[in-house]
């Protein structure tokens, strides 16, 4: 139907469950849970659409034209994004022989690399040989297989967007990455991953708003967590009202100064225990994408359109 109140109607009362199976069938790329792209993602809209268009480039296309609004941005992620992982095997105990079965899943689809040629087999032999010495996938390698989501599905991507956005933006890029384990990473004590290190996905918003709506034991002030929330608060503020999250030496933000990421200086803020700013950020990790993208991938990121 086109008829918006007929839409309406159809999405106000077909039961969730409905919607879940047809999402399965999106994509027909036939790879387990964790590699899927993503089926609700900016898309470019076809430029003659008789609609209203709001985004008629690929994302890719944007960054790399520079045609954006060019204004101060603060771009980041915490240090064990994919942590969740671990779950995800509950959910969905066959990936472990999925993967063995076929070393090709370990191809970045987003690379555009036809499957079983010598650059496929040559990009999944470097993940493997990488991140865990090319061992048996299975519990014993758990942490270095969440590593490895976590760059693929995370640090590969804001990294790239990092480059490109600092190299046409007029303004400037803050890079950073929120390692900080404790008292409010909520949705690693949600998902009961507490015996793992580091920050997992959305582990640093409870570091920046207030979450009412979840049982929360009282931070007392000399916590570590109440610490690094009020830095976390400080540097966003400032960088709200001034567009730079340092403008002056603070002593709350122990006095640092966060330099833009440009040129060489590729610099970037570490919110652990302590505010670190330092240089290329996981810089064996990402070195190993960024030379295996020059090496093999054709045109990564350019879709095809729908």
């Amino acid at each position: 139907p086109h008829d918006s109140a007929e839409l309406t109607r159809l999405l106000r009362y077909t039961p969730i469950a409905d919607f879940i199976d047809l999402q399965r069938s999106i994509t027909d790329i036939p790879i387990p849970r964790g590699f899927k792209p993503f089926e609700y993602v900016p898309s470019a809209e076809p430029v003659n659409s008789p609609e209203p268009t709001f985004l008629t480039q690929r994302p890719i296309e944007v960054l790399l034209s520079g045609a954006y609004n060019h204004v101060p941005m603060i771009i980041g992620y915490t240090s064990a994004e994919s942590l969740f992982m671990v779950r995800e095997h509950l959910l969905d105990s066959t990936v472990w022989n999925e993967f063995t079965r076929n070393p090709q899943f370990f191809v970045p689809h987003f690379w555009n690399i036809p499957v079983n040629t010598p650059e496929s087999n040559a990009v999944s032999q470097a993940f493997r040989s990488f991140y865990w010495q090319d061992r048996s996938l299975g519990p014993d390698i758990m942490l270095e297989w969440t590593q490895f989501h976590t760059d693929q599905q995370f640090l590969y991507a804001v990294d790239k967007t990092v480059v490109l956005t600092a190299e046409r933006n007029t303004q400037p890029t803050f890079y950073y990455q929120f390692s900080f384990d404790g008292d409010l990473n909520l949705m690693k004590r949600r998902l009961l991953l507490t015996d793992f290190p580091g920050a997992v996905h959305a582990d640093e918003l409870a570091y920046l708003w207030s979450m009412t709506d979840l049982p929360i034991s009282p931070i007392l002030p000399s916590n570590p967590a109440n610490i690094v929330r009020q830095r976390m608060v400080r540097l966003w503020t400032n960088f709200a009202i001034t567009g730079h999250p340092t403008p002056n030496s603070d002593s709350t933000l122990q006095n640092i100064h966060w330099a833009p990421f440009e040129g060489n200086e590729m610099a970037y803020l570490d919110i652990g225990d302590n505010l670190i700013v330092t240089q290329n950020p996981n810089q064996a990790r990402i070195s190993l994408w960024r030379d295996l993208e020059e090496r093999y991938a054709n045109d990564p990121f350019f879709y095809p359109y729908s």
